[in-house]
């Protein structure tokens, strides 16, 4: 006991045995012998408490020093243009992230639109360095959104010819969870398992290639390196247990690149094609698009 005068309900435990005891006003109301496995529970659970609450305060540290790392830098974000005919943000949504990947060699940016959305100003991650961005065009229908910086890169090819056939095996690079898992590019791989998404949408892939929130906007690869198509989504969890009463197992969906080319065009984007590429082994392949993947603050 750490009070001279205890009051209300406490446990003790000493030589004699483990007590709970009432008190009130320093005086001892009541004292009851408890069995010594009530204490080794509570030990447990306080335990398991504090494990839980270490983990979600170093993600939170991590998070907070990210942040502080691209301010440090002070480089700030640009403010985000838009086209006449687009509605401008009203406010800000605070401070999130997703994945990008470079579509050409002088800075033209891919992802999704859901990433920058609400956003007024964009920057990316590139090379440890935070590069501010501009908002080119963006499409909601399509989830697709077009971001410029002013930088020579190195772009990845895009697959516009060839039809993407079910079975084929994918690669996906990106910067998922980086508050919990950190800022290192990830990478899954997994196959294209319909050429269809939800209720049978044909702008999507379904793939079993596993993503987390903050992959999406990253590049979905053949196993060439040609960008087949984008990370978008994962089935809802809820949706499926109310739908079927069971969880939904690898189910997620990426928007077919070809449904890029419309802004791609209007916007007259100098996009790269592929030209006789050869299948490259898992490691190879990761570190060749590696340098052409970025992570996106929104904020």
């Amino acid at each position: 006991m750490n009070a001279d005068k205890p009051d209300k309900y406490i446990v003790v435990k000493n030589k004699r045995g483990v007590f709970h005891q009432k008190w009130q006003f320093g005086t001892q109301k009541e004292n009851v012998t408890l069995p010594e496995s009530y204490t080794d529970e509570i030990l447990k659970v306080s335990i398991k408490a504090s494990t839980l609450a270490n983990r979600a305060n170093s993600a939170g540290n991590l998070a907070l020093a990210m942040k502080q790392r691209y301010d440090s830098q002070n480089v700030t974000s640009s403010t985000v243009t838009t086209k006449p005919d687009n509605k401008k943000p009203e406010s800000s949504k605070g401070i999130s992230t997703g994945t990008g990947f470079f579509i050409s060699n002088d800075g033209y940016v891919l992802t999704n639109s859901h990433v920058i959305e609400g956003s007024s100003n964009i920057s990316i991650i590139l090379h440890g360095k935070s590069v501010s961005a501009s908002l080119v065009d963006h499409d909601p229908s399509n989830d697709i959104a077009l971001l410029k910086v002013d930088k020579v890169v190195e772009g990845l090819p895009i697959e516009l010819k060839n039809k993407t056939k079910q079975g084929t095996a994918i690669a996906i690079l990106g910067y998922p969870n980086i508050g919990l898992q950190g800022n290192e590019q990830k990478a899954t791989f997994g196959y294209i398992n319909a050429n269809s998404g939800i209720q049978g949408d044909t702008r999507y892939f379904q793939i079993d290639s596993p993503i987390q929130p903050g992959n999406s906007g990253s590049p979905m690869v053949n196993n060439q390196g040609v960008v087949i198509g984008i990370a978008s989504a994962s089935l809802n969890q809820s949706a499926a247990i109310k739908a079927t009463g069971t969880l939904a197992q690898n189910v997620n969906y990426a928007v077919k690149i070809a449904y890029a080319l419309p802004m791609l065009i209007n916007h007259g984007v100098d996009y790269i094609e592929p030209v006789k590429p050869k299948a490259l082994e898992k490691t190879e392949l990761i570190e060749n698009i590696s340098n052409s993947v970025v992570l996106v603050v929104a904020e």
